[in-house]
């Protein structure tokens, strides 16, 4: 039996059984959880292109925005935008039921909301105010103050979710919950404005965006938050011929710990 074949075989079998499990030999006890929708880790993008790495298709294109180092120090994995029309635009599935969530790095702040996200239509948007409050958009109320601050200058863990009657806002081991009414989800943009980008232009960084078609519970942003260990990978059949693991990074054990004690050090 050709040797492609016997690699083929065995990488769907893994596909198969990090799908259904998460992967496998995770001493986290931590819930796994399912593919999410949409994945922009940025370490596989080909030019301007932002790949997804959930497998949906769901790819976007950045504007201005540049590759820059990571929270941990890994060069050209993440995002850096300007706050002068920097974007990724795309066009997402509309969600009535979603997370959304990453890991950001705002810069010093200006006048206006900054936009984390923006949706389409009657759909829901997020941003940043001039004051370091997350906001939610909704189309039936305006914008809602979360009362959730996001430090300027320092790695955070941001999520949105909305379970089809309120949203909760996650930053760090910060929850805010029954905020805005719910809105669905039909994302246009991440890091600016949907028809001004110059409006509402966010300056800072993003790590590893990610949604999700339903609203995670706590314990399993925690998951996200504090190590990833329970996200599925997935398997590329398309590179060469050659099968190889494809799909959202997973922290090790040492990024985890450091990502905690860096989150206690700024807890006063």
């Amino acid at each position: 039996m050709p040797r492609d074949f016997l690699r083929a075989a065995l990488a769907a079998a893994c596909a198969l059984a990090w799908s259904a499990r998460g992967e496998l030999g995770d001493p986290s006890g931590l819930p796994a959880l399912e593919r999410p929708v949409l994945c922009y880790a940025f370490e596989h993008d080909e030019g301007v292109r932002v790949v997804d790495d959930s497998g949906t298709g769901c790819h976007g294109f950045r504007f201005g925005a540049v590759p820059t180092a990571d929270r941990f120090g890994r060069a050209n994995s993440a995002l850096h935008f300007d706050g002068c029309m920097d974007y990724i635009k795309l066009a997402g599935p509309r969600l009535d039921r979603f997370t959304v969530c990453a890991w950001v790095r705002p810069g010093a702040k200006r006048n206006g909301c900054a936009r984390f996200f923006s949706s389409g239509g009657d759909a829901c948007s997020v941003g940043i105010g001039s004051n370091g409050i997350v906001q939610v958009a909704a189309p039936a109320a305006g914008w809602t103050d979360s009362g959730v601050a996001l430090p300027e200058d320092a790695w955070s863990f941001l999520a949105v979710a909305s379970d089809g009657t309120s949203v909760c806002v996650y930053v760090d081991d910060a929850l805010r919950t029954n905020l805005a009414p719910a809105a669905a989800l039909q994302l246009d943009k991440f890091g600016a404005c949907l028809a001004e980008p110059l409006r509402g232009s966010y300056r800072g960084d993003m790590d590893d965006i990610r949604v999700y078609g339903r609203a995670l519970g706590p314990r399993e942003v925690v998951s996200l938050h504090l190590g990833e260990v329970s996200a599925p990978a997935y398997v590329n059949f398309a590179v060469r011929g050659n099968p190889r693991r494809f799909g959202c990074p997973r922290r090790t054990a040492t990024e985890a710990t450091a990502s905690v004690a860096a989150r206690r050090s700024r807890t006063p």
